[in-house]
């Protein structure tokens, strides 16, 4: 069950580098008008009346979804179903024939045992493209009360597993509940919720054994199910003792504790349960099984103190600039805590390591000035702080990660200067002509493989830049230092699919001293056939080509490597798409 809750170019200043695209077999020089015009064996006549190579799914891999257009339809713009490079097997003229299955529903009743709750359903299933995110369609279905409840409904096409969750807002009395459905037909699945199947209880202390007395919020996740807790605001009582209740049995337990302000005990903590401990520490009450997660031990830190510190770039000119507008996160782990669980009594003995976060936020202001408050040193100590710096997009400072340390009391902190961003030149040319092509449009993220391979670099997850070449092909990213995937979007009228060329690493070096340049050959296609049930072909559905990432297995669902969108392609009147793929791939 799934968890929840996701070019190399030609360097030709001081070095040479290239990128092998691999042979140009196809014959643009030829047109045609059907297949037979084609003089190359293995090519054929595409919708821009030239010569292509005909691929087999596999030898990309790709995957596709389908999408749809039609104007009459209720289900018009959304994705009806994904199919993998495994299931993708040519026929004998080499078409890939897809039947498109007619609709079913999965519909059914929620209530409660008693009360009034709003409440939202949410359906999962996972892509069968290796790479793709999870699917989802989300469904308010207002308040939700005792019998005979709420009737909620979805229309699917897509036939396989899902998972149906339903969550209350707000969750303080009743736990969400997820559910497994296999819709290969229409399918009822009805919720009843506040059904008391579990429960999960204990008390919070500090280290000095005085019970928790801070406001807070509590809540307890099953990453092994996705099954999660109802929420309990803790509001300062003196007790310290929580109970929460599980619709469903949970495989694992990470209790979460989040502050609703400040106060003695620091803001942020995570403890987690063995299975082993679950297993055992499980036991019956009045019926219902409730493990007793005993003390929780919050480490006691000073109180808040007010903590500034000025953020600054110097241009290529020497002029000091002060950065606004930067998002600042100070991160400091508190160890050596303790979870000390029992077997109904909160005193029992055993303990297992946790650790506690710190973690703030702010934004500078006009001036650079970023001020939070926050959990300082104690005594003569100071507190070491790991502080990352995110500037904003259009800005010329690159983000930045580093320690300072934070003294006991209130006031300024060292300043932090940022170096300046690398501005990246390149040229993207016709391969077999050399003329430059213009309006593509490159864009450099952040490499999927970074935070795996190079997580020195992840400083920024989400920073990309965009640039659209000129007349004469040139286009110009002002990036951070790292690794990143350089994406050619082409316009239709070039007749390429999508180019991405990954962990590309850009350094200070490279950009004063590179000139970067791309230069496309002609592609492939493969052919897709869209038949509804009656073996007639369905028009107006629009069909998007993914290829798979080599480092995944066409059967790997599970892989990370996210998959990249090639081309699309609206069916015609004989339900065919013709979709544009790379000749050969591309490193």
């Amino acid at each position: 069950m799934p968890k929840y809750f996701p070019l190399l170019f030609l360097f030709s200043l001081v070095f040479a580098a290239c990128v092998d695209n691999g042979p140009d077999v196809s014959n643009p020089e030829a047109e045609c008008s059907i297949d037979a015009d084609c003089p190359v064996e293995g090519t054929v006549c595409t919708p821009r009346k030239i010569c292509l190579p005909l691929k087999d799914p596999l030898e990309v891999p790709v995957g596709i979804e389908i999408y749809d257009h039609r104007g009459d339809s209720s289900t018009r713009g959304k994705l009806l179903m994904d199919v993998g490079p495994a299931d993708l097997v040519p026929d004998t003229d080499g078409i890939v024939y897809i039947t498109v299955p007619d609709p079913i529903t999965i519909s059914g009743t929620i209530k409660t045992t008693e009360g009034f709750v709003n409440g939202t359903v949410v359906s999962y299933r996972s892509s069968s493209i290796p790479g793709k995110e999870v699917v989802t369609s989300t469904l308010d279905v207002g308040t939700i009360t005792p019998a005979p409840g709420v009737e909620y409904s979805f229309s699917v096409v897509q036939r396989g597993m899902y998972l149906l969750q339903v969550i209350p807002s707000p969750a303080a009395d009743y736990a969400p509940m997820l559910k497994d459905v296999w819709a290969s037909q229409d399918w009822e699945q009805n919720f009843t919720l506040g059904r008391e199947t579990y429960k999960v209880r204990g008390r919070i202390t500090d280290t000095d054994g005085v019970p928790f007395n801070g406001q807070a919020t509590l809540f307890i996740f099953d990453w092994l199910t996705g099954h999660a807790s109802t929420v309990e605001t803790l509001t300062g009582d003196a007790s310290g003792y929580f109970e929460v209740i599980f619709a469903d049995i949970p495989s694992s337990l990470s209790i979460y504790i989040t502050p609703t302000d400040y106060s003695s005990i620091f803001p942020a903590d995570r403890f987690d349960v063995s299975q082993e401990a679950l297993a055992t520490g499980t036991v019956s009450i009045d019926g219902i099984p409730t493990f007793d997660a005993g003390t929780l031990l919050l480490q006691a830190t000073p109180a808040p103190i007010t903590f500034k510190t000025s953020i600054y770039g110097r241009t290529k000119s020497g002029t000091t600039e002060w950065v606004a507008g930067a998002r600042v996160t100070f991160r400091s782990e508190v160890t050596h805590l303790s979870l000390s669980h029992g077997n109904v009594d909160p005193q029992g003995s055993g303990t297992t390591d946790a650790t506690g976060i710190i973690v703030v936020e702010g934004t500078t202001d006009a001036s650079g000035i970023v001020s939070v408050e926050i959990i300082p040193g104690e005594f003569t100590l100071g507190r070491i702080y790991e502080v990352t710096v995110v500037t904003p997009h259009d800005s010329p400072f690159a983000s930045i990660k580093k320690q300072i340390e934070v003294g006991s009391s209130s006031g300024f902190g060292e300043s932090i200067e940022l170096e300046n961003r690398i501005d990246v030149v390149g040229q993207i040319t016709w391969a077999d002509s050399g003329e430059p092509m213009s309006t593509v449009l490159v864009e450099a993220a952040i490499s999927h493989n970074a935070e795996e391979l190079h997580p020195e670099t992840m400083i920024d997850a989400n920073y990309m830049q965009t640039d659209q070449t000129d007349a004469e092909g040139w286009f110009t990213l002002r990036l951070d230092p790292g690794y990143y995937d350089f994406s050619l979007l082409f316009p239709d009228s070039y007749g390429l699919p999508y180019n991405t060329y990954t962990d590309l690493n850009i350094t200070p070096e490279q950009g004063q001293n590179s000139t970067y340049s791309f230069s496309p050959t002609q592609p492939s296609v493969i052919r897709v056939v869209l038949l509804d049930t009656a073996g007639q072909p369905v028009r107006d559905m629009q069909v998007r080509a993914y290829a798979v990432a080599e480092e995944c297995e066409i059967d790997d669902l599970g892989c990370e490597i996210p998959a990249r969108l090639l081309s699309s392609y609206t069916t015609s009147a004989d339900g065919m798409a013709t979709l544009l793929v790379q000749s050969s791939p591309v490193d």
